[in-house]
């Protein structure tokens, strides 16, 4: 997902009219703001997501390097993560 996926018209389809996707899209906003985590309903794979290590990100970039923190809530019996690659 990114700033333009899902697009508006795609989200007004789902919202009743575009004042209660305004009021919905603030208030979420707000929630990650005051540090509530995103949450991701992943039904499906998720993409490999690669990060630059801080040295990496400092030389190229000019900032430090990203940091994330995944919390699993629940999953499936068998459900695999994976992580650690080199």
């Amino acid at each position: 997902m990114s700033m333009t996926d899902p697009t508006i018209l795609q989200l007004l389809e789902k919202a009743d009219c575009r004042y209660t996707l305004v009021v919905e899209t603030s208030k979420r906003a707000r929630q990650l703001i005051d540090g509530v985590p995103p949450l991701i309903d992943a039904k499906d794979n998720l993409s490999v997501q690669v990060h630059p290590d801080n040295e990496y990100a400092l030389r190229v970039e000019g900032e430090y390097g990203k940091t994330e923190m995944w919390y699993i809530v629940d999953c499936e019996p068998g459900a695999k993560l994976i992580y650690g690659f080199e």
